[in-house]
């Protein structure tokens, strides 16, 4: 049985109270917030029920395993790259945020800023959350073009549904600024190879959700697995995007 938290920890713990109700034998959990959801998990445990991270990260150590993939690091390779892209260190961006709170949002910031703190002269000039939604980007663009105009030299977006927002907004008021998001999302892919996007940061959640579901078979069989299983990150960029058309 799966279950749609609508982003919101406290429909995923009364969904969690359901499923331990039910008697289910292993939970895949792909939290909405990293402190909020830590009840779902104590609330598993407590009923003698394995509880595997999937995706993001919740901050507890009594997950059975978390598989996922180094966000930090995808934070990082993507300002890495438009820094790269722009041929130069000394320009301004505006940033979109994920769901305040949830790790992944957590992670990208701070991957992003690792690289900042390296290259000084680039300057925010404008960050908020959009909740990984393509409308609400679109919606936060088009303020921030009105406020700043031609002054945005590049947006770095922490997924790809809100680059894409981005650039529609941007399309639509007539200007051409360069966006990279993650997660390599097909509209994504094709917005790469079309020169809309410069880049995304493909995130395999195949891969992550194969991986939780052979980790809690193994240990429904009574086989151990290790606490962290990573997927790694790959860049899509035009040189490489072919290899990801048609992935989903």
């Amino acid at each position: 049985t799966s279950y749609d938290g609508n982003n919101d920890a406290s429909t995923q713990l009364r969904q969690v109270e359901t499923m331990i109700t039910d008697g289910v034998d292993a939970i895949i959990l792909n939290p909405q917030d990293a402190d909020a959801c830590v009840a779902c998990v104590e609330a598993a445990e407590e009923a003698g029920i394995p509880v595997f991270g999937v995706n993001t990260m919740v901050n507890t150590d009594k997950l059975t395993s978390y598989v996922g993939s180094q966000d930090v690091g995808a934070g990082e390779e993507i300002m890495q790259f438009m820094i790269d892209y722009m041929e130069r260190d000394d320009f301004k961006i505006v940033v979109l945020e994920g769901p305040m709170g949830q790790s992944a949002q957590l992670q990208r910031w701070e991957g992003i800023n690792n690289v900042l703190a390296n290259n000084p002269n680039i300057e925010i000039l404008a960050y908020d959350t959009a909740n990984w939604s393509r409308s609400e980007a679109m919606t936060l663009m088009e303020t921030w073009l009105t406020t700043h105009g031609d002054s945005i030299e590049a947006v770095v977006a922490e997924n790809d549904e809100m680059a894409l927002g981005a650039r529609q907004a941007i399309e639509d008021g007539g200007y051409d600024i360069p966006c990279i998001g993650i997660d390599g999302i097909t509209d994504a892919v094709a917005a790469v190879k079309e020169d809309r996007m410069i880049a995304s940061d493909f995130q395999d959640a195949e891969g992550q959700i194969s991986g939780a579901i052979d980790a809690a078979v193994k240990v429904l069989n009574g086989e151990e697995v290790e606490k962290e299983i990573w997927i790694p990150f790959q860049m899509i960029t035009k040189d490489n995007v072919s290899e990801f058309e048609n992935r989903y």
